[in-house]
């Protein structure tokens, strides 16, 4: 009978190396948060009380989202030990998800690949509607600001938002990525507006809404996604890369109104430029099955 730690070299390398694209952030979750804690039990050992205190970890941090994520691969490895007759029941099975509200509610690695094909050039939305929705998750920005970017506002890798719900303006890094999708844009736009409406006007940010509602999202998904939950996908990316909370509110353009967040006036504009590559690179691993060596972290000291 092989241990956890044994069978999940096994899982790896027999079941999600070859089937997922993704292997790599399950290799990843299962050194850092399984193995360390039961990866000496014998797989027939394994006690759900054992894989609860697991979860509790998670849910005691706060990473409610996590928390379900390790629910999904500890089935699959327990899952897939049954299948090879190592065990006679799934522990996992019976260990309930906890509710994602709108306020944790982040794109899994399927769900950001199903909206980038739900957004390729044979969507049925307009140009503008499904480069919005990509944009969102490129950049961090709110869906309005994406709504209404003009060309006189883009400046190389930089785009100057002079108008910003909480009133600030806004330098926003455009990554090689973001750069793209505005010049596919580019035969689309109209009087100056990048991503124009059908009337050649201001693009209202509810039509996003509707047009994600429209998506075929996977039957793991425990609720439709949102387009501000493409915005919270991005940092939440970003933080899972190793950046801080600070570089983290600069790019989304959060307000700090700590006494350091009144005095300090630095844009961060080389953290918010490394942070944007970082998560670009990050992307096209998701998307596209890019080797994850590729992914650069930057780790807050």
């Amino acid at each position: 009978m092989p241990t956890v730690a044994e069978f999940a070299e096994t899982y790896i390398k027999r079941y999600a190396q070859p089937k997922k694209k993704t292997w790599v952030e399950d290799k990843r979750q299962l050194d850092r948060d399984v193995l360390p804690a039961i990866g000496s039990v014998k797989l027939d050992k394994v006690k759900r009380s054992q894989l609860i205190s697991l979860l509790d970890r998670k849910q005691d941090s706060g990473a409610m989202v996590a928390r379900n994520r390790l629910i999904s691969l500890l089935a699959k490895l327990f899952a897939y030990a049954l299948e090879r007759g190592h065990i006679e029941q799934n522990p996992v099975n019976g260990i309930k998800r906890t509710k994602e509200t709108s306020k944790d509610r982040a794109l899994t690695d399927d769900e950001i690949r199903v909206l980038w094909t739900a957004t390729d050039e044979t969507s049925s939305a307009s140009p503008s509607v499904r480069l919005a929705l990509r944009l969102i998750l490129v950049t961090a920005q709110r869906s309005s600001e994406i709504c209404q970017m003009h060309e006189s506002q883009i400046n190389g890798h930089w785009w100057r938002i002079p108008e910003t719900k909480n009133g600030r303006e806004q330098n926003a890094y455009l990554s090689d990525l973001a750069l793209s999708l505005l010049e596919e844009a580019k035969p689309y736009s109209r009087n100056g507006l990048l991503l124009p409406s059908t009337l050649a006007e201001v693009m209202e940010s509810q039509i996003l809404s509707k047009a994600m509602s429209r998506i075929k999202w996977p039957e793991s998904s425990l609720s439709r996604p949102t387009p501000h939950d493409l915005r919270r996908t991005c940092i939440t990316g970003i933080s899972c890369l190793g950046f801080g909370r600070l570089v983290q509110d600069k790019v989304a353009n959060h307000i700090d109104s700590s006494v350091g967040g009144i005095y300090d006036r630095n844009d961060y504009a080389k953290e918010k430029q490394q942070a944007m590559e970082a998560w670009e690179r990050k992307l096209s691993e998701i998307i596209h099955g890019q080797a994850s060596s590729n992914v650069l972290t930057f780790r807050q000291t």
